[in-house]
């Protein structure tokens, strides 16, 4: 049996300031996160995200201030909600994952968000209604 293996990026993209670099900062260590932040080398003013642990974007980390009993539960989130709130105007970060189990499946996602938490997103499945539109014989690169 293969693990599913999934690597993740995104673009190099600006914050609005260097509070907004703390804030993000704070949370992805506050949180134990397993990404890491690189600056541009042509524009030290962008950052960009990466993960490469194999788990792709992380979705929860534990807070032991919450449930019921307050011992503790595991919060949900998107790294791009959090991202979003703290972009510069007009700036938009792209959160690509791609992920394999061994080479019977290959996945992608691709999430565009700006400011004002709007996103965009596109999957590799995507391609297969398009594919349909240049012939009928179209199957899914698979196992």
């Amino acid at each position: 049996m293969a693990d599913y293996t999934a690597h993740a990026r995104s673009n190099y993209f600006r914050l609005r300031d260097d509070a907004a670099r703390a804030a993000l900062d704070a949370f992805i260590s506050d949180h134990d996160l397993d990404l890491t932040i690189i600056a541009s080398r042509e524009d030290l003013t962008r950052i960009a995200l990466l993960e490469d642990s194999g788990n792709g974007w992380p979705s929860h980390y534990f807070d032991e201030q919450a449930g019921q009993d307050a011992g503790g539960d595991y919060i949900d989130f998107t790294i791009w909600e959090v991202v979003a709130p703290l972009l510069a105007d007009d700036c938009v970060a792209v959160f690509i994952e791609v992920g394999h189990e061994k080479l019977r499946s290959l996945s992608g996602i691709a999430i565009a968000v700006n400011s004002q938490s709007e996103t965009r997103q596109v999957l590799t499945n995507d391609i297969y209604p398009l594919a349909a539109q240049l012939g009928s014989d179209v199957t899914g690169a698979e196992w």
